[in-house]
């Protein structure tokens, strides 16, 4: 599914930011999928998966449509506009949907407050993610100032999120640019912003 510059990716912040949490996340384990379907009837009644018809997200949908029938789910796709996305999701009218999250400061408590923190529900929190130990965790990370306390407060709310399985993360798209050799000291961040303050050019 993943295409040139796309991360798979099984954490909601990068498992390199905490290391005990290697052992967390989702293997894929399709006969063992198919005994749980089987044996509580899930396969019995339509799942939809809402699927907006922008960016990446039609063929993360045809993807997951394909493994959830190979899982014996009875699943079919809706395809709707993007306005039309948002405002279904913002109200939790869906059974299974796609979303993503440019979280363009970098920072894991603003990657949690406004996608999981009850706050928010009814609007950047669509999967109606409710629950007070996650809340004051993130609540918390937003105004220590200590960066070794504050790391711990998110690798707790980071295996928290993993362990209820609010969400399966799928993938971080990667950000590449291309420039000559006579361009110097050019970098970009995690966020895809280029910095330029310390870029020179040389003869070449």
């Amino acid at each position: 599914m993943l295409e040139t510059g796309q991360v798979d990716f099984i954490y909601s912040i990068p498992s390199e930011h905490f290391e005990r949490l290697e052992d967390l996340g989702y293997e894929y384990d399709l006969d063992a999928s198919r005994e749980i379907i089987e044996a509580n009837d899930f396969g019995d009644e339509e799942v939809k998966i809402l699927v907006p018809t922008q960016d990446q997200y039609p063929i993360m949908g045809e993807y997951i449509h394909s493994k959830m029938d190979e899982a014996g789910f009875n699943v079919s796709i809706e395809r709707v506009e993007w306005g039309t996305y948002l405002e279904l999701t913002a109200e939790a009218n869906y059974d299974v949907t796609l979303v993503g999250w440019s979280n363009l400061t970098a920072d894991g408590s603003e990657l949690f407050y406004p996608t999981l923190h009850s706050d928010n529900i009814g609007a950047s929190n669509r999967a109606q993610f409710n629950n007070s130990e996650f809340d004051h965790l993130v609540e918390d990370s937003r105004v220590t100032i200590d960066e070794d306390e504050r790391m711990q407060l998110l690798a707790e709310a980071n295996e928290l999120v993993i362990n209820e399985a609010v969400w399966i993360p799928l993938h971080h798209s990667s950000n590449t640019i291309a420039y000559k050799d006579h361009v110097e000291n050019l970098s970009i961040d995690p966020s895809g912003t280029i910095w330029l303050y310390e870029v020179s050019i040389t003869d070449n």
